[in-house]
């Protein structure tokens, strides 16, 4: 495999043979003579090509010996820029991508070959389309394509060291802009001046773009899921929620806290104080071997006892996290934390351990932790995890 020397990758060439090694051998497993991605999260796991225009086409024909890129002619510079690749295959804004990249495959001698695309729902298969797969069958009759949505996510899922310290150094940057944004919480000020005190703070300590929208409201509007600042004035009694994130080298560590500007009312105590008994044992629960529906046991069985599962509890219990472009931070589409998850948890795994609980047009209140697996527990990344009264 033809790898060019990049001092600007985020991480050692060796990291990235070391991936791509990995989804080699679980394409070998499958009988796979290719692997066709479209998401943009795998094409920048497996050579370090990123790009926020998630929505122009980008894709990677995985290789035995090595990868095939596609993308814009406008897009070319960035792939000296970010990757490894010695070259990519470009694509005009007029030409059909589809037909570019059947010509390629029958160009290689894949027109009667195994090839591996990923259908499916959230960010693992949402990019590949009806038509675009369509296109691919008609062009080559004689190609057996099989769904093949869990290869990558199934490496990418345990993290190695180089990756645990990037999203050590992620979790740090959001926890300080949190502090920071807590520290203009009062009654008074807009939940955009808090916004822009977490924005400046997280940008300027060194985040990059993020892959989702922080989410921070305040009053009766915590109880909107993903809700956003729309310039309310925060008053005294209010509940505020946090749910933001920052990015290093393309890792994203959420942070949710919950601040309350003032006295809280007995409401958000109680759901305060519930929460953060949850997310204590679902933590200690996360050991290997255990599964994903294990841990959200845990943690829902503390909340329901507490009264604020059912209706309120709606959001699963964690997801795994770590490398993520946009439209999302989470890795859903490798494991969660949730009823009917039966993936067993390994070392080096890690997630968004969060447990929130909503009532409709009242209050939202939600605690979280980014953690890493263990041979012994979880290892939490983030802190701290309590109420804070401002």
């Amino acid at each position: 495999m033809q790898v060019v020397e990049n001092p600007r990758l985020n991480f050692p060439v060796t990291e990235y043979r070391r991936r791509y090694a990995a989804v080699a051998s679980r394409m070998k497993e499958m009988q796979l003579d290719a692997l066709f991605t479209r998401n943009m999260d795998h094409i920048c796991y497996l050579t370090g090509y990123e790009d926020p225009h998630i929505i122009m086409y980008h894709a990677l024909l995985v290789l035995s010996d090595g990868p095939v890129f596609f993308a814009r002619r406008y897009e070319k510079s960035n792939v000296r820029e970010y990757t490894w690749l010695p070259d990519c295959v470009t694509i005009e804004d007029l030409e059909e991508p589809a037909d570019v990249v059947a010509n390629r495959m029958r160009s290689l001698g894949l027109g009667n070959k195994r090839i591996g695309i990923e259908r499916g729902m959230r960010k693992a298969g949402m990019f590949c389309g009806l038509e675009e797969f369509d296109t691919l069958r008609r062009l080559l009759p004689d190609a057996d394509f099989v769904n093949a949505l869990d290869v990558i996510p199934s490496v990418r899922v345990v993290k190695s060291d180089l990756e645990i310290e990037a999203m050590r150094v992620a979790a740090r940057i959001a926890e300080s802009a949190v502090a920071s944004a807590i520290g203009v919480l009062e009654p008074g000020c807009t939940e955009n001046d808090v916004a822009a005190e977490y924005l400046r703070v997280a940008v300027k300590n060194g985040s990059e773009y993020p892959s989702l929208t922080p989410f921070m409201v305040s009053g009766r509007r915590t109880s909107l899921p993903h809700g956003t600042w729309r310039g309310r004035t925060v008053e005294p009694g209010d509940p505020f929620l946090f749910e933001c994130s920052a990015n290093h080298k393309r890792y994203e560590v959420p942070v949710m806290r919950t601040v309350s500007v003032g006295e809280p009312n007995a409401r958000v105590k109680a759901m305060a104080a519930a929460e953060i008994e949850a997310l204590e044992a679902g933590i200690a629960a996360m050991k290997p071997g255990v599964t994903g529906e294990d841990v959200h046991r845990v943690i829902y069985g503390i909340m329901d006892r507490h009264g604020f599962g059912g209706e309120y509890y709606k959001h699963p219990s964690g997801y795994s996290i770590g490398l993520s472009l946009p439209p999302a931070w989470s890795e859903t589409h490798h494991m969660m934390l949730r009823e009917g998850e039966t993936k067993r948890l390994e070392p080096n795994m890690t997630f968004h351990v969060v447990p929130i609980s909503l009532i409709d047009d009242e209050v939202g209140v939600g605690f979280s932790a980014a953690v890493r697996v263990t041979e012994h527990g979880g290892e939490p990344l983030t802190n701290p995890r309590s109420l804070t009264i401002v």
